[in-house]
């Protein structure tokens, strides 16, 4: 119909299209299985394919409720219904035969749509592609729903906000949300929800990988372990990460909040350029029995690219064969996914494109250096898919994730805009992973959210307005100074975390 508005076609042939490709496709049908040949195959025990009719509710209020339900019945087909449009079968429907009939007029709609330019195997080709993507989205929620209820964690218990006089701005910020459809809105991508900038709108479209990421990640875990363990049966105990920025923050936080598993390796993480940092990771590592991942989204940054190059160089002067020390991680088609592959490096695992550095935590960019360290990432997977499966509930108000988000946006909008991180000590170092999300996410456009990491708590008198704390709850330890903050008027997020492997639900909620 659009292009039959678009291209100036006679509007009279609007709304049917649909009905006479069906008519059309049922004839093929009596001829395929009306043949000699099918008839063979029916004396043994062939049955036949019918036409399924799918999804056959009225998209155009403009047209009757049961256009397409009433226009195609007859013998050997197969018609599903939304329960909505069952009710209406219920209500008025009329059943005649209708499949085969006026069958000419079919045939002079396809013509005069396809004399005007109209292509019909272009409209249907369109349809099936954008078909196979609805319904692998669908089969991929089962799946990943069973696979919860199978045996993934519930997700932690209720966040607890305590905004005091400002809770009203995050109740209406809740009810703004669910107005605006602004959960579906996000899983199904539509950049709309942020910007209406057509160049914007590009960037955003390839930037929400993380999404999906980790249950594509959780369906390679396998792989991951194998590989972990011939590095560990080869004989190496350590593995730097060379990295910068967000694709190496995630490996910091595991490495101090996760210890060294058996069989793993110790971990390091290198993003300085400080010379006396280099030189004493060089000095430290026994360079025969280290595993060095080079991780770098665009495969040009610069800091990995030097680190690497570099650690390469002190290898062959050591007259040590590199090649089996280094392992790339990053996006496909990338020069450091091509130097790699040429200098033949251990592996290379290449990252979904639609990830962001600082979205990559749950992604290989994260995962590879955690199942080096002798992490279960299966485990710390199945987490971040239950917090992932409790983010698609449509309603913000028990939406873990949605309601983070309502709260720190609403918060901002009344001048609370500093995050203010109370982090007990086994998950301390999620801080520096949080103050880069926030601070490079929400700063932009002259907006945004200004994290606070790793600041000794003071008496709650002298913060200003502008703060909001967000405080873990570490199993049953109460966060220091809570209720004081709260006496003074300062609103405070109590987040409870009892297993560090709950990180995976952390990482997907923020």
């Amino acid at each position: 119909d659009s292009l039959i508005t678009d291209r100036g076609v006679d509007a009279s042939l609007a709304g049917k299209a649909a009905i006479a490709n069906a008519k059309l496709a049922y004839q093929l049908f009596l001829k395929e299985f009306g043949a000699p040949r099918f008839a063979r195959l029916k004396d043994q025990g062939a049955m036949v394919q019918r036409p399924l009719w799918a999804s056959t509710s009225t998209k155009n209020p403009h047209y009757p409720d049961l256009l397409y339900v009433e226009a195609l019945v007859g013998p050997d087909t197969v018609d599903t219904l939304p329960p909505a449009t069952v009710d209406a079968v219920l209500d008025h429907g009329r059943a005649a035969r209708t499949i085969d009939v006026e069958l000419d007029q079919a045939r002079q709609v396809v013509d005069e749509l396809e004399r005007a330019g109209i292509s019909m195997k272009a409209v249907t080709d369109q349809l099936l592609s954008e078909g196979v993507a609805s319904f692998h989205k669908s089969l991929v929620t089962l799946r990943d729903s069973l696979a919860k209820k199978m045996g993934a964690r519930v997700v932690q218990g209720p966040a607890d906000y305590r905004l005091g006089i400002l809770a009203q701005n995050f109740n209406d910020t809740i009810a703004q949300l669910n107005h605006n459809r602004a959960i579906p809105r996000l899983w199904d991508h539509e950049p709309t929800l942020w910007s209406s900038n057509s160049e914007h709108e590009k960037i955003i479209r390839n930037a929400l990988g993380w999404l999906d990421v980790p249950g594509q990640v959780l369906e390679d875990a396998g792989s991951l372990k194998a590989f972990a363990q011939q590095v560990f049966l080869d004989g190496f105990e350590h593995v730097a990460v060379l990295g910068m920025g967000g694709s190496s923050l995630v490996s910091d936080v595991i490495r101090h909040s996760f210890p060294t598993g058996r069989p793993g390796l110790s971990l390091w993480v290198l993003d300085s350029t400080h010379p006396l940092t280099i030189e004493r990771l060089t000095h430290t590592l026994p360079l025969e029995r280290t595993l060095f991942v080079v991780a770098s989204k665009s495969g040009t940054t610069t800091e990995p690219n030097a680190y690497y190059h570099y650690f390469w160089d002190v290898l062959e002067r050591h007259h040590i064969d590199p090649a089996p020390h280094f392992v790339a991680i990053t996006d496909p088609d990338t020069t450091l996914e091509h130097e790699a592959r040429q200098r033949g490096f251990r592996h290379v695992f290449l990252n979904p494109a639609d990830i962001g550095g600082r979205y990559s935590a749950l992604s290989w960019f994260g995962m590879v250096p955690a199942v080096l360290h002798g992490i279960d990432v299966g485990r710390l997977l199945s987490e971040a898919m239950a917090m992932r499966e409790s983010c698609q509930e449509g309603d913000a108000a028990v939406n873990p994730g949605a309601q983070l988000g309502a709260a720190l946006g609403s918060l901002a909008r009344r001048g609370r805009d500093k995050v203010t991180f109370i982090m007990p000590e086994p998950i301390s170092h999620m801080g520096d992973w949080l103050e880069q999300l926030l601070a490079e996410s929400t700063g932009k456009l002259g907006t945004g959210l200004v994290p606070v990491a790793h600041e000794p708590l003071a008496d709650p008198s002298i913060y200003h307005h502008d703060r909001v704390f967000v405080a873990y709850q570490w199993r049953d330890e109460k966060p220091p100074a809570i209720d004081a903050l709260v006496e003074a008027g300062h609103p405070v997020i109590v987040l409870r975390v009892d297993d560090v492997y709950q990180l995976g639900q952390e990482f997907f909620r923020w």
